[in-house]
């Protein structure tokens, strides 16, 4: 049986800022969940699961990229989240061990073509590789996607980059951009994630700095919402802008929102999801 997903009134919901979707196009969001950590309190997965999905219905993302996700957290999500299906494989082993970035994509609007994950380490093909200075395994997650209204052709790649390493941080954007290179897409690409990475960072320019550009300053419309993207569970506090959405030239940006929803002075993770509403060329 589906589980029932209560809706949360938020105190504060962007949405309404958000201009009418034109006929050609639609959102893509990145949003860090934060892992399931049983010393998180009020703020526990329990706690916060049916506002995540909620909150991603409520702004209704036709492609989105989760980072820290468990597999029962996905499972969670997916069981309210039925119009949605996914793509990813844990970091420890390649299968369902440790965290995740998968990407979610509406499969009546979405059809898909060929997916994958890679490491982020000297061995991007071995499961479970912790690269450079790492604390931990880190993943790109990439898919492949045909419009069906339109039948174009999109790459989405997902990522989460190493919060201590800063040797790996910067590998791991030369790694991705070396990547790009290698498919030589003559078709549009979109990288989302959370880079542990403030602009300004090394490893932010090399994306920036690269064919991908960082949708925040490509929006038709001034971006809305506090320009941090980190809070760690307190209200108020905007943090470091850590977390993007990067397209290259075959996209046109409307919007920009970061979602800095609350309810009873809590928020539904330690990020806010950012979204883009995204047209393409």
């Amino acid at each position: 049986m589906r589980p029932i997903c209560l809706f949360l009134l938020l105190a504060f919901s962007p949405l309404s800022a958000l201009r009418t979707q034109t006929s050609a196009s639609f959102r893509v969001m990145t949003f860090n969940i934060r892992f399931d950590n049983p010393d998180d309190g009020i703020n526990r997965w329990e706690n916060r699961k049916d506002w995540v999905s909620d909150l991603i219905r409520h702004y209704d993302p036709e492609v989105f990229g989760l980072q820290e996700a468990l597999y029962h957290q996905i499972e969670d999500i997916s069981a309210c989240l039925t119009e949605w299906t996914w793509v990813g494989r844990g970091r420890d082993d390649g299968l369902k061990g440790g965290e995740f970035s998968p990407l979610f994509y509406r499969k009546d609007r979405w059809k898909m073509l060929e997916s994958g994950t890679y490491w982020l380490a000297e061995e991007p093909d071995t499961p479970g590789k912790v690269g450079w200075d790492a604390s931990l395994p880190r993943v790109v997650t990439w898919v492949r996607l045909q419009q069906i209204s339109s039948g174009k052709k999109v790459y989405f790649f997902n990522t989460h980059f190493d919060h201590r390493g800063p040797k790996a941080r910067q590998e791991s954007s030369l790694l991705i951009l070396r990547k790009l290179d290698a498919l030589l897409p003559a078709e549009p690409v979109l990288l989302m994630g959370d880079l542990n990475s403030m602009p300004g960072s090394v490893p932010y320019q090399l994306i920036e700095g690269s064919l991908l550009a960082d949708t925040r300053f490509l929006c038709k419309f001034p971006p809305y919402g506090p320009e941090g993207t980190f809070n760690g569970f307190q209200l108020g506090a905007y943090g470091a802008r850590i977390d993007y959405i990067f397209v290259n030239a075959f996209w046109t940006v409307r919007e920009y929102v970061t979602i800095a929803d609350h309810h009873d002075k809590r928020h539904p993770s330690d990020h806010f999801p950012v979204l883009a509403e995204l047209i393409l060329k």
